[in-house]
């Protein structure tokens, strides 16, 4: 259970430990099983204001948080952090808690998107969903999602990311989400892991489109540590 901006989501989020190291350029060692598509949605510059929420998240949470460079727009507006309300509104922006002991969170959420007329996203209409998130990995369950299939691992600048394909909704899955796996169903995930933080970026569809988009904005991230204040 997750909560952010005064609702409660549910969130998960791991990588698996001990992933190789390859070469600077981006790697793939997954078989290409996703549903072809070129509706890529755009990525633009993110807003000086999307810095300041994640250095404020930062020094709230005690780890480097993953701050992008180049976000979604929103009707050609650049997006960032969710406004705070209700019960929320007493944490910096892009903190949150999940699971049964209400662990601390850096998680960032782009909705409903600027997307090509013809992408593929919700229930297979062009609706974006996009997440990033980030947490210790002491916390974190054994993968992004219940049931979700591993796919390889995608080198991407420093990191490689292990790539994932989360199952659409069910019962099942409703019952066993105990550390907020149910905000990832029907989401194709790159997890990483980095000095004790694992990092998740996710889209909802299982389309070549949404891995060439996690690809560029998980190369665009920084990451933020606590007490950073540079611009």
């Amino acid at each position: 259970m997750l909560l952010v901006a005064g609702v409660v989501l549910i969130v998960a989020l791991v990588a698996t430990p001990g992933w190789r190291a390859a070469s600077a350029a981006a790697e793939r060692t997954s078989t290409p099983t996703l549903e072809r598509s070129r509706a890529i949605p755009k990525l633009v510059r993110a807003p000086s204001q999307l810095r300041d929420e994640c250095v404020s998240a930062a020094g709230r949470l005690g780890f480097p948080v993953p701050c992008p460079q180049l976000v979604p727009s929103l009707s050609g507006r650049e997006m960032s952090c969710q406004p705070r309300v209700g019960a929320a509104s007493g944490l910096p922006p892009c903190v949150g808690v999940e699971g049964a002991t209400q662990y601390s969170i850096f998680f960032l959420e782009f909705y409903r998107f600027d997307v090509p007329k013809d992408y593929s996203g919700i229930d297979g209409k062009p609706v974006g969903h996009m997440t990033l998130e980030a947490h210790r990995l002491a916390d974190d369950p054994l993968k992004p999602c219940i049931g979700g299939r591993s796919m390889g691992t995608i080198r991407i600048g420093v990191w490689t990311t292990s790539e994932f394909t989360c199952p659409n909704d069910s019962p099942f899955i409703e019952r066993r989400a105990a550390h907020g796996e149910g905000s990832y169903v029907g989401h194709l995930a790159l997890a990483w892991t980095a000095d004790g933080i694992s990092y998740i970026a996710s889209a909802h569809g299982h389309t070549t489109a949404n891995l060439t988009l996690l690809e560029r904005f998980v190369r665009s991230i920084s990451l933020i540590p606590p007490g950073d204040s540079s611009g």
